[in-house]
């Protein structure tokens, strides 16, 4: 949505409270069931603090479960069902071979953050993209698609939560830090069930993984938890780490706008608005299964 309707629907939902449904409220048989929608970022945090639940149902014209049986003005901000959803997507990835693998194992001693031994190298390629052509995810994609989608090579048309597309309930960020963070295991563990390795064993995506605090710049307190991701790409010999912040453009710079040639180094700590966001705690690095261009993920 454009800036002008995204306040139009805050206001709406500040105004309408009475008309937002819990998601449980649905009918029982198949068939479409209505809209279920939920703040991200931002948003989350703006509706959190008026109250306003962040994740509910909207009862549209003609709902058959609507107490009123009225239009809400709500649902006019929402897609039409009746038009096909952007189908996932993958952009194109190439491979660059073992040798540049086994080089940097046998200069650096690392393969993003995580130590690795130069022999295990050498059955290890990577399927890489574009270094400085976004054009794939900063098109129609920006906004349905963020860090891990970006990580995964694969765009769901919706942000991916690590652990859904593995059958799990998965775990969402930018909800409270003291109640909701996980810790680093539990965070691998559900990139493993999405279908990450932590080893390389062939043609893979290389990414590497960090969980971060989302603080109040005026009280200095730290009120939500975020996770973000950074994939491998290359520039001729040179190392390129990619990433995309939100909906954010995706980009090969960090926070001070210089090339991120290992995420270790680069700078993780973005302002957004009254909060500081800091990526601080490594997970670690993981590929994708051998002979694999993307992860398929879901929301």
């Amino acid at each position: 949505m454009a800036d002008d309707e995204i306040a139009d629907f805050r206001s709406l939902a500040q105004s309408e409270r009475d008309n937002l449904l819990p998601l449980a409220q649905a009918p029982a048989g198949l068939g479409f069931k209505g809209y279920v929608v939920r703040a991200e970022g931002k948003d989350a945090r703006w509706v959190s603090a008026r109250g306003l639940p962040s994740f509910f149902r909207v009862p549209t014209l003609n709902d058959p479960w609507s107490a009123t049986q009225q239009p809400v003005p709500l649902s006019r901000f929402l897609p039409d069902p009746s038009v096909p959803v952007q189908p996932p997507a993958i952009e194109s990835a190439r491979n660059e071979g073992s040798g540049l693998q086994l080089r940097d194992a046998v200069i650096s001693g690392a393969v993003g953050d995580a130590p690795v031994m130069a022999a295990a190298a050498t059955a290890c390629s990577l399927n890489y993209t574009s270094w400085n052509d976004f054009s794939f995810w900063n098109g129609s994609r920006q906004s349905i698609s963020h860090c891990y989608c970006y990580a995964a090579n694969y765009s769901p048309g919706m942000f991916g939560t690590p652990g859904v597309a593995g059958g799990n309930n998965g775990i969402r960020s930018r909800t409270p830090y003291a109640s909701d963070r996980p810790t680093a295991t539990q965070f691998a563990n559900a990139l493993k069930a999405d279908g990450w390795k932590e080893s390389c064993t062939g043609a893979s995506l290389c990414i590497v993984a960090y969980l971060g605090k989302i603080t109040d710049r005026a009280s200095g307190n730290v009120v939500f938890w975020d996770f973000h991701f950074y994939r491998k790409n290359l520039n001729g010999s040179a190392v390129r780490w990619c990433h995309k912040p939100g909906s954010r453009t995706a980009r090969n710079t960090d926070s001070s706008g210089n090339y991120i040639t290992a995420p270790v180094d680069a700078n993780r700590t973005t302002i957004d608005g009254p909060y500081e966001i800091h990526y601080g705690e490594n997970v670690g690095t993981f590929y994708s299964p051998a002979g694999t261009r993307s992860v398929v993920i879901s929301g």
